[in-house]
């Protein structure tokens, strides 16, 4: 027969051992949840930047297209001005194919570009833009018409450069 405390000895021993195990079971699994906690908020973090980098891209390159769209609206308007001053009739303010074509290209690269980014503000603003751009070469019919169109442009320019500038900043700013 065994010794009583022999016994006791290895029962505490087996108790020992069993809640030791338990500890570094309960130790290691809380390790492995923090680091499937720590890998989730890096590939959050990743997406964000991933996010972050692709609206700042488009933003920019949004900002551009607004840039040359207005150079070769200012071109296409100076062109319709001086045939208006003339006295012809609007439907024969020929503009040069260039120009056309690049005021065209570039209004397809505003709306391409929004439509790839959030928010109905940028979105509504772009659409304004584009619609302002086809009054001033479609619907001026005089030179009072064209003058007033082009006014309204500018202005419609003014607000979505801001837009986009006050996104940029804010797409920047998320670093700080």
């Amino acid at each position: 027969m065994l010794d009583e405390s022999i016994l006791v000895s290895m029962l505490s021993s087996l108790v020992g051992t069993l809640i030791g195990g338990g500890v570094t079971l309960l130790a290691t699994h809380m390790t492995i949840r923090h680091q499937n906690e720590l890998e989730d908020m890096k590939r959050k973090l990743t997406l964000e930047d991933d996010w972050r980098q692709y609206e700042r891209e488009n933003l920019t390159r949004l900002q551009e297209a607004i840039q040359h769209s207005m150079r070769a609206n200012a071109k296409c308007y100076a062109q319709m001005l001086k045939h208006a001053a003339t006295g012809r009739k609007s439907t024969e303010w020929l503009i040069d194919d260039d120009d056309s074509e690049a005021q065209r290209q570039y209004l397809e690269d505003i709306l391409l570009l929004s439509a790839r980014l959030p928010g109905n503000g940028l979105n509504d603003a772009m659409i304004m833009y584009r619609e302002k751009t086809r009054r001033m070469t479609l619907e001026s019919q005089n030179e009072s018409q064209l003058n007033a169109a082009m006014n309204e442009l500018i202005k419609q320019y003014d607000v979505c450069m801001a837009l986009v500038g006050e996104k940029l900043r804010r797409c920047i700013g998320s670093y700080e």
